[in-house]
């Protein structure tokens, strides 16, 4: 039953880019000219939308039966990373010639905007919640839960400084998340609720700023990343200084994490503030990391604006 269910959806996966391609064919012909390059549709357009149902359809099936072990850098894992980095540029390819790329930005903002509203609602039927620490995941006050929550008022209103937020701290948000294995269960299940939303959430967050940059709907702004970075100052050191001690949350991640403890320096002697140990040597560390990694992002944003983007959008 199941092998049936996967063949049906692999065809239709395919199917669905198939006629994407056929749509602008034809519509192409009775324009006259090519919705894609502004000149005859040729076989390398074909054989690229070939590749990117391929794509998906392969996608659908490393996650489908690759899930056990989930374990750092497993195939599934090193998998889905590289998956996450290509999706944007597949659906730039597919959306262009069309007027759906804002479309698409909103319906994947949406399923993203399903997260922060659903969590409170599924996280008690997953064990006790008496206590705001177990309460941290469902709680919209770290980058990538206030990412989910802006990221389709964004895209809606067209606000240029919340978009900019989307290009620097949400991808900042989703690489470092991804790239480290959260929630992992006692089977190493990939398909554990805890697991999957969280890895399938800030995945979007990397796609979704970076197919907005590819399709013109995002134009980095320097000005607008600066006041990102502002803004955030009094909300890290507020996390860190007050909440996390005396909640014992990590907002924003003051305290240790695996991904990056080895390499940020830290106080033989942290100080203690609310019976709870703070290390403002690490945070510092960790606020100069974050700005160098967002000076980076944003450099790769522009780039990618200035020199991929033309040929993803019909100007």
């Amino acid at each position: 039953m199941w092998q049936v269910i996967d063949a049906i959806v692999v065809v239709l996966l395919f199917a669905i880019v198939i006629l994407v391609y056929e749509i602008k064919r034809r519509r192409a012909r009775i324009m006259g000219h090519d919705v894609l390059r502004g000149q005859e549709i040729t076989t390398f357009d074909a054989l690229v939308h070939i590749s990117i149902g391929l794509f998906f359809a392969v996608t659908y099936l490393a996650f489908r039966y690759f899930h056990t072990p989930w374990t750092f850098f497993g195939f599934l894992h090193a998998y889905g990373l590289i998956a996450t980095f290509i999706m944007p540029f597949a659906l730039a390819y597919l959306c262009k010639g069309t007027k759906q790329a804002k479309f698409v930005a909103c319906v994947m903002a949406g399923v993203l905007l399903l997260s922060p509203l659903t969590r409170p609602i599924i996280m008690p039927q997953m064990g006790t919640r008496n206590t705001v620490a177990s309460w941290e995941y469902g709680i919209p006050f770290n980058l990538c839960n206030i990412s989910a929550l802006l990221f389709l008022a964004a895209i809606l209103v067209d606000n240029k400084m919340f978009k900019n937020f989307m290009i620097t701290m949400g991808v900042f948000g989703g690489i470092i998340n991804n790239t480290q294995i959260h929630n992992v269960n006692s089977a190493n299940y990939f398909w554990f609720y805890h697991t999957w939303e969280s890895y399938f959430v800030h995945a979007l967050l990397i796609i979704i700023p970076l197919f907005m940059i590819l399709t013109g709907q995002i134009k980095p702004c320097v000005k607008h990343a600066l006041v990102n970075m502002i803004w955030l100052i009094p909300v890290y050191l507020l996390a860190g200084f007050v909440l996390n001690p005396l909640w014992g949350t990590n907002f924003h991640f003051t305290r240790p994490i695996a991904v990056v403890e080895n390499i940020i320096p830290s106080m033989s002697s942290p100080w203690v503030i609310f019976d709870s140990y703070v290390d403002p040597l690490y945070m510092g560390g960790l606020f100069v990391l974050v700005i160098i990694s967002c000076v980076i992002l944003y450099l790769f944003s522009a780039a990618l604006y200035k020199w991929v983007r033309p040929k993803f959008v019909n100007d």
